[in-house]
Formats: structure tokens, sequence, C-alpha cells
């Protein structure tokens, strides 16, 4: 199946991106498709194999303001970016949670201390 396909059917004019399934997250894929939404109606879809997703672009003003080179182009520089964060992501998500512990930690020590003062009294010498 070629990557990009251009066509027609009920909704109107539109190109298709097919992406293999195995290489891009659905995360990944569904980030980038929401990027492009303010120009472009997305429809993602399964193939007929299960093994690629089918990623429909509309054009929202009715016309092809932007040729489908150019959308896909963008839409692929996206998608790699995802892609690339989501593993990043992954990768680093140990060392983030260390460094946001470490940083916070001398906040729990007052968190884990009771309060040195009854509630009542806050309320009522706010209200006197």
């Amino acid at each position: 199946m070629d990557p990009v396909v251009a066509g027609e059917n009920a909704l109107g004019e539109y190109f298709l991106i097919s992406l293999d399934k195995e290489l891009y997250s659905a995360q990944a894929i569904m980030k980038t498709c929401y990027a492009l939404t303010d120009d472009f109606y997305i429809h993602v879809t399964c193939t007929e194999s299960n093994d690629r997703l089918a990623v429909y672009f509309y054009n929202k003003k009715n016309e092809l303001t932007s040729s489908p080179a150019i959308a896909t182009q963008l839409f692929m520089d996206l998608l790699l970016e995802n892609q690339l964060r989501q593993i990043v992501h992954q990768q680093t998500n140990t060392i983030r949670e260390e460094i946001v512990k470490k940083a916070f930690s001398p906040i729990t020590s007052f968190v884990d201390k009771p309060a040195s003062v009854e509630t009542d009294e806050i309320l009522n010498s706010s209200v006197h």
C-alpha cells in the first residue's frame, strides 16, 4: 500500500496516510492528529489487514489550501517528534520521578508534621 493516497468519498476529497502500527504508538498518532485539527477533519481507522492505520485528512475549507505533500510532511515531522518524546519519557521516567521527589522532599517534612494550632481556633480568630 502506498503511504499517501488521495481520493474522494461521501465525505469529500481526502488524502490518507498509511502508518505501520509497529513503528508508531497510538498515543503519538493521536497527539499528532490533534495538532492538525485546525485545518483538517481527521479520521483514523485500521486497514483491512489490521497491521496498519489509515489516517484520513479532509480539508475544513472545502478546498485543499495546503497540498497533501506539505500536510503529509508536517504530519510526519510532528509524528516523529511525538514518538520520540514518548520514548524519551519512558526512558527517563525513573530519573524524573527521583528529581521531583528530591525537589519536593523539604516540603514533605512540613506535611508530615501535625498542625500545632487547632482548626477551630483559626476559624474563631478569623470571625472575631
